[in-house]
């Protein structure tokens, strides 16, 4: 009998970010997977560079974190979420969309 290979050997998860929706309005989610915990933050820059939101600091958990952020509604914007946990850097582009 033939032994399936792959079913035993660990893979290296990445560290993800979702974002939903996207464009959005005024209500957001963030979705991270983080296959080790960590102190991390979660911030929103507009597109000069400057900070508007500090979605999260503090010690992430190894897994699923969930994070819901309210903007106030506005002009259309481009915002750039950065995503840090230890060492590690996630970055990526979010449309709000004026109501």
């Amino acid at each position: 009998m033939e032994a399936i290979p792959g079913n035993d050997i660990p893979r290296q998860v990445q560290t993800t970010i979702k974002v939903f929706p996207n464009p959005f309005n005024d209500h957001v989610r963030f979705v991270v997977t983080a296959p080790g915990g960590g102190k991390g933050s979660l911030e929103l820059f507009n597109s000069l560079g400057q900070k508007i939101k500090t979605v999260f600091q503090g010690r992430l958990q190894p897994g699923v974190n969930m994070f819901q952020v309210i903007l106030p509604s506005g002009k259309s914007a481009q915002l750039i979420y950065v995503l840090r946990i230890g060492a590690k850097q996630v970055t990526g582009k979010l449309v709000q969309l004026n109501q």
